[in-house]
């Protein structure tokens, strides 16, 4: 198991994907990135507690983080303050993560991933 709190690259899995994470660890893979979970998913059992991201789990420094589907809960957002690039991925253009964040993408994020995903296989 990777020592989040050490990786330098984070994929983070919120609420939003509905505990689907395949293609959330499809792309941590091709970008050679950890994989953490909001409190949520961790509540649901769809990923041990040693991938939370927040107060109750992991702090984060890592250099780029690309958040998917997370709403930005304050407990949360904690757990990402020291990091340096973050990137995240809503449908609401409303969600608190946006203010906590560097790039905004309103966007499903299934959509986006798969968008990533082609582009990093090359187009294919």
């Amino acid at each position: 198991m990777p020592d989040l709190s050490r990786a330098e690259k984070v994929v983070v899995a919120g609420l939003g994907t509905g505990g689907d994470l395949e293609l959330i660890k499809e792309f941590a893979s091709l970008i050679g990135a950890a994989v953490g979970v909001t409190r949520p998913l961790a509540d649901m059992g769809i990923m041990p507690r040693d991938y939370q991201i927040g107060t109750t789990g992991v702090s984060l420094r890592a250099k780029t983080v690309f958040v998917f589907g997370a709403s930005g809960a304050p407990h949360f957002v904690y757990g990402i303050r020291d990091c340096g690039t973050i990137v995240a991925v809503n449908t609401d253009r409303e969600a608190p993560i946006f203010e906590n964040c560097d790039y905004c993408v309103v966007a499903d994020l299934f959509d986006v991933l798969k968008a990533l995903i082609k582009e990093l296989r090359g187009g294919k």
